[in-house]
């Protein structure tokens, strides 16, 4: 990873749903996250363990990078185990989480302290990319899908401040932040949809960008009544 010294920025990169494994034949929000980097040819790690290391994802993961301008790699649950597991992920300029099963990751995690060393890796300048319900576990709280199928809040690092719900153009995942608002469990969040790419620097949401035309993000709030307040987008092409 290319040094950066005090001026280094904290990227957090979250994809509202469909990585790289339901977007195969379209690269655009790949090619983003790549062009983040200070390297020309940055390092940028896959890890798996919300799907379980599901081969198929790993294997779409290395159709979606292995033909750009990057250095992919990946990391297994059983590598966790190994002593050389901080030298790879400090070897990298960016860090890809995948989508899945969050409560199995965090158990996984927490065993090998993968925790801490995400923290360390953040706040040294390394982009860190949630993808779909994964990225949930970069904020405070979020809104998405338990082991059982139904909807949950779920409690995360807090890199980013605020509650997440990814997928909200799906509408059981719309249906259930509105049951959670309903109730007074949320007062305030941020819902992005399949298809968007929200971008935070040091803390901050730096900008939006779409790969679908139709996507979009949405800050909600309610404070008399709900409000829900379109993110200005930028869309690829």
């Amino acid at each position: 990873m290319t040094s950066i010294g005090d001026s280094r920025t904290m990227q957090i990169i979250v994809l509202g749903g469909g990585d790289f494994s339901t977007n195969v034949n379209n690269p655009l929000q790949e090619q983003y996250i790549l062009q983040q980097a200070l390297n020309k040819k940055p390092k940028i790690c896959f890890i798996a363990t919300a799907s379980e290391d599901n081969e198929s994802c790993i294997k779409d993961f290395y159709k979606a990078f292995s033909t750009k301008n990057c250095k992919p790699t990946h990391i297994t649950i059983s590598e966790m185990k190994e002593r050389y597991l901080d030298s790879i992920i400090e070897q990298q300029d960016i860090i890809y989480i995948g989508d899945g099963n969050v409560d199995f990751m965090i158990n996984m995690w927490r065993e090998f302290n993968i925790e801490e060393k995400l923290k360390e890796a953040y706040y040294n300048g390394q982009i860190i990319v949630g993808a779909g319900t994964s990225a949930i576990y970069l904020f405070e709280e979020g809104v998405g899908k338990d082991a059982s199928g139904g909807y949950k809040i779920s409690s995360g690092l807090g890199l980013v401040k605020g509650v997440l719900c990814p997928y909200y153009n799906n509408e059981a995942s719309k249906q259930a932040l509105f049951n959670y608002i309903n109730n007074g469990r949320i007062l305030s969040g941020l819902a992005v949809d399949d298809g968007a790419v929200v971008h935070f620097e040091n803390g901050e949401l730096s900008k939006c960008i779409i790969s679908k035309k139709n996507s979009s993000a949405y800050s909600l709030s309610t404070n008399d009544k709900y409000m829900e307040e379109n993110v200005d987008v930028i869309l690829l092409e």
